[in-house]
């Protein structure tokens, strides 16, 4: 399952947990610096999964195909089969099954390529993946143009090289993931939009509405986690120029929060991996 909280309810979380609302002790770039610093230990622990069908399906009489650029190496192909493999007819196919034997290789230009060592029955195959949490921004991107409800793309104002190629977003009510992203020298455009997730509803929205960034989870235990790590970080800013009173208690409360975050990797029994079967 996932998840979702946006960037501006991660800062208000751990601005309450600093008790500085105000922003009388760290800014808002600040504390999403931490929160960032956090969100880099996860890698490896927090993501979720997901999946992508081919729109085309297989090519016909192939052993390979390029995977698209923003899907990460650790994939696993599946493909639809009969049940009874003695009544292969469109009728007998009902579920989706690993393709045990593949591999992800790369090519000279960049790209990547999915090999398997049979053709799929039908050329229905989907990969599933692991999206992970990329960098928030630390600004305040906004459209650079409008979209309509249907619109698979758009475009911010800023250049943003730091966040991930999966990820989701929130503009206005309504959140998106976004597969792909190109960077340019003041823009950044989203690709392979899926409009209205997470029950919202996909809307239009106008040139320089405010688009911000998510983070999902499979649960909601991990977001504490999360804030008291970023906590942490934020507090260590105090250790290099405060006064010998305030690293002192900005030491004691780093070692508050880094206990309590700590605690929860302790306790949290990561999930096997995935089997992935699921029925059509």
């Amino acid at each position: 399952m996932l998840y979702l909280r946006s960037q501006a309810d991660l800062l208000a979380d751990i601005q309450a947990k600093l008790r500085d609302g105000g922003q009388a002790r760290w800014t808002a770039t600040e504390i999403y610096h931490a929160l960032n610093r956090a969100l880099d230990d996860w890698h490896g622990r927090v993501s979720v999964a997901d999946s992508y069908e081919l729109p085309n399906g297989w090519p016909n009489d192939q052993f390979e195909v390029t995977l698209e650029d923003w899907l990460p190496d650790d994939v696993q192909p599946q493909a639809q089969w009969p049940v009874d493999p003695l009544l292969p007819n469109e009728s007998t196919i009902s579920t989706w099954k690993d393709i045990s034997t593949y591999a992800v290789e790369p090519a000279g230009d960049g790209t990547r390529t999915l090999r398997l060592n049979m053709v799929p029955y039908n050329g229905q195959l989907r990969i599933f993946y692991r999206a992970r949490n990329g960098q928030l921004p630390t600004g305040s991107p906004a459209l650079s143009a409008g979209i309509t409800a249907t619109d698979t793309s758009l475009t911010v104002d800023e250049s943003l090289g730091e966040i991930e190629r999966v990820g989701w977003v929130k503009v206005g009510a309504e959140w998106i993931g976004y597969r792909g992203v190109t960077v340019g020298a003041s823009t950044t455009t989203l690709a392979n939009l899926v409009r209205g997730i997470h029950d919202t509803t996909a809307a239009t929205h106008s040139t320089s509405d405010a688009v911000t960034w998510g983070v999902g989870a499979p649960n909601m235990a991990v977001y504490q986690q999360l804030t008291h790590q970023a906590c942490a970080y934020a507090h260590e800013f105090y250790l290099v120029d405060g006064s010998p009173k305030e690293r002192d208690l900005h030491e004691r409360m780093l070692s508050y929060h880094q206990g309590r975050a700590d605690m929860f990797w302790r306790r949290h029994t990561p999930s096997r991996a995935p089997r992935w079967k699921y029925g059509t």
